[in-house]
């Protein structure tokens, strides 16, 4: 370990690269080793009764990662031309086993896929998240929409089950991010609780009726920045509020820190603040300029970079 905080951080992004290439290419190898010891039902002569149980029982893999390289192998036989895409990474165990697991459902009922709307699907699943991948599947075997279900589940609670489209979900997540930074592990319920005690105030106050007392306020998180502004003359400085609203109206609620090498953007929404390029501690100006949206752990990386690491560790616990 001493050796590798050695490295600059160049070469230890380098030889990371390095070792997830290797393990690729060692998970291919295993999947061609798999395929030829299934085909001579070599576990059988280990007293294995399946695949499965070799590779839960000899391999040592757990349940999980053992029904994925069974999945991912089905695929592999059938269409050995993935092989330069799994050594790439364009194609991954998950996404294959998701994919396998969509052929053999659409066998069962009887619509099997050809052999070339398989290779289609597998080339349209490249590089896709596994969440895209659950898409595409739904385009193909769409899930049936339950009702809209409320019961009881215990003396006290009741379990609500609800489908939400794409545009609920979107503003759902959007007021998680803004919430973030006093709520920081809200779950939809505590969503759910929120939004009816909010509306529900809106609501009374329109009707003349009283609510009840305000719960207490959470502490709300202050960028590393503030926090050091603290120690400076310019504490009682603000940002203007057209400046703040420019600032957000330009950026939108996500991070915008960017690696300067690859152009890739953070793009977090949770705990958003407004950070200074050239730091307000340090005489940066309160200007659209020198603004910038950025996420609590880049505006934290900064600080350090920008303060040292001792000063603002003594801030931030986290």
């Amino acid at each position: 370990m001493n050796d590798l905080r050695s490295l600059s951080n160049k070469e230890l992004v380098e030889k990371t690269l390095i070792l997830a290439r290797e393990e690729r290419r060692i998970t291919l190898e295993l999947l061609k080793y798999l395929k030829v010891i299934e085909e001579k039902r070599i576990y059988l002569d280990l007293a294995y009764d399946s695949m499965f149980a070799f590779l839960t029982g000899e391999l040592k893999y757990c349940e999980g990662s053992a029904y994925r390289r069974l999945k991912a192998l089905r695929v592999f036989k059938e269409i050995p031309e993935i092989e330069g895409k799994i050594a790439d990474g364009r194609l991954n165990l998950t996404n294959l086993s998701k994919a396998q697991g969509l052929f053999e459902s659409q066998k069962k009922l009887d619509k099997p896929l050809g052999l070339n709307e398989k290779k289609d699907f597998l080339e349209n699943l490249e590089n896709k998240s596994t969440r895209e991948v659950e898409k595409e599947i739904l385009k193909i075997q769409p899930v049936v929409v339950p009702k809209e279900d409320l019961r009881q589940v215990s003396e006290s609670k009741k379990q609500l089950k609800v489908i939400l489209d794409e545009e609920l979900q979107k503003d759902l997540s959007e007021l998680k991010s803004l919430l973030s930074h006093t709520h920081p592990n809200m779950s939809y319920q505590d969503l759910i609780k929120f939004m009816a005690k909010e509306t529900l105030k809106v609501l009374r106050k329109k009707k003349g009726i009283e609510s009840p007392p305000a719960e207490e306020k959470a502490c709300v998180k202050v960028s590393a920045e503030k926090m050091v502004e603290k120690e400076t003359d310019f504490s009682k400085r603000y940002i203007p509020k057209n400046i703040q609203r420019q600032v957000w109206q330009r950026d939108g609620l996500s991070c915008t820190e960017t690696n300067a090498t690859t152009g890739k953007k953070c793009g977090s929404t949770f705990q958003l603040v407004l950070d200074h390029r050239h730091p307000w501690a340090m005489g940066g100006e309160h200007s659209t300029e020198n603004l910038r949206v950025v996420c609590a752990k880049h505006n934290f990386h900064k600080a350090i970079k920008d303060y040292g690491e001792k000063k603002i560790s003594s801030f931030y616990d986290g």
